[in-house]
């Protein structure tokens, strides 16, 4: 199948390599100085949407050779909510590092418990795609036990009309599931709002807050399905830079 690099307002190449840029929603890089700007807090959006993250409690020497290293504790990004439902397609997709692996930590995502999708890490060191609607059911892929100290790519899809989801795994398919979510509806709130590195598992709980103990490097999010061609395109693009 043809890799549907696709036309939008992204025409650079990053790290040498080319990515998928078809329904490129957001795009954030910690490699790329427009992106994680020098002394800044912030993460910019190099999609061309304009979608940028504010760090929270995030300090700027926290970016490290091309990643951020959130502290497990406090240190997140934030945007908005994004208004997607149950027919909808869309991909996620990000380079991670774990800094240990027996903490539970929301990678990126949406939402809380109901509403909700994203990657989660677990305290068996594995992690989790996860697609809630505002039933009981929920669409969840696992992988195997991760390793810590070593670079991941992982990249999530669903398919609104099949209510499909896949889970890859530098490069490879792990896992698909097939579940009916319920009505995906997101209301705009601080628990529903799209973060990195951090989501709370239970509203207004402050106990239930997962933060993410580890290194981030590149977030993607696609207004569309992503194809096994295109997921190892995009994985290959960077291999090199995260020595895979």
């Amino acid at each position: 199948m043809p890799i549907n690099i696709g036309t939008s307002s992204v025409n650079h190449n990053i790290s040498g390599g080319g990515f998928a840029r078809e329904g490129l929603y957001i795009h954030l890089d910690a490699g790329d100085i427009r992106s994680a700007v020098p002394s800044a807090t912030n993460w910019q959006d190099l999609s061309g949407n304009n979608r940028d993250f504010t760090g929270q409690n995030v300090e700027h020497d926290d970016d490290v050779y091309g990643y951020w290293n959130l502290d497990g504790t406090d240190e997140y990004f934030l945007y908005e909510t994004i208004s997607w439902d149950e027919d909808d397609d869309f991909s996620l997709e990000a380079w991670f590092q774990l800094g240990s692996t027996n903490e539970l930590g929301s990678i990126v995502g949406q939402g809380k418990q109901a509403s909700s999708f994203g990657f989660d890490r677990g305290t068996d060191g594995t992690i989790t795609w996860r697609i809630r609607g505002s039933s009981s059911a929920n669409a969840k892929v696992t992988t195997s036990a991760l390793s810590a100290g070593v670079w991941y790519h992982a990249l999530g899809t669903y398919n609104g009309s099949a209510t499909t989801t896949k889970l890859y795994l530098d490069g490879s398919l792990v896992g698909t599931a097939t579940v009916d979510p319920g009505n995906i509806s997101y209301s705009s709130g601080v628990d529903d709002d799209f973060r990195v590195g951090y989501k709370s598992s239970t509203a207004g709980s402050s106990g239930a807050m997962q933060y993410f103990d580890g290194n981030i490097a590149i977030v993607r999010l696609y207004s569309r399905t992503l194809t096994h061609s295109e997921v190892l395109f995009n994985y290959s693009a960077d291999t090199m830079r995260f020595g895979k």
